[in-house]
């Protein structure tokens, strides 16, 4: 099955298919560097010398934004909040899509080790995604 799926999947991760993604990159990383500009410019008219950020957040939504650019066309709006979904797809599922990602994700890797544990006696758990997140997923999947 796994060398089914990696034959199925590598054409998707040549450094040819990633290159040609750029154009779907250069819109958030723009985006960010907007919102770090504007900061940088309220602070100074404010009188400071600088303005504090959290990188680490930033960067996940940069990530985020360019993995809804690459799979959906556009981003969920966690850079750029004025960005719009999709026709027919309900904006505030639309909005909620970031952080039910990193709430899913987070809830995953909390429960790995408890995961583990119970597998040794033979009970096995399975967490599915957001539901917030598969209606989205499924009704862009369904107008398309």
């Amino acid at each position: 099955m796994h060398k089914n799926l990696k034959k199925l999947l590598s054409p998707s991760f040549t450094v040819g298919y990633v290159d040609g993604l750029d154009p779907l990159f250069q819109k958030p990383v723009r985006d960010i560097l907007d919102v770090w500009m504007c900061r940088a410019k309220e602070a100074r008219e404010s009188g400071q010398k600088s303005f504090q950020t959290n990188l680490m957040e930033d960067l996940h939504k940069v990530a985020l934004e360019i993995m809804g650019e690459c799979a959906f066309g556009r981003g969920f709006g966690s850079v750029a909040p004025n960005s719009t979904p999709e026709p027919g797809i309900n904006e505030k599922a639309w909005k909620k899509i970031p952080d039910a990602i990193f709430d899913g994700l987070s809830r995953r890797y909390q429960l790995v080790y408890f995961k583990r544990a119970f597998r040794l006696f033979g009970i096995h758990f399975t967490f599915d995604w957001p539901r917030e997140m598969i209606t989205v997923c499924v009704s862009i999947r369904e107008s398309r």
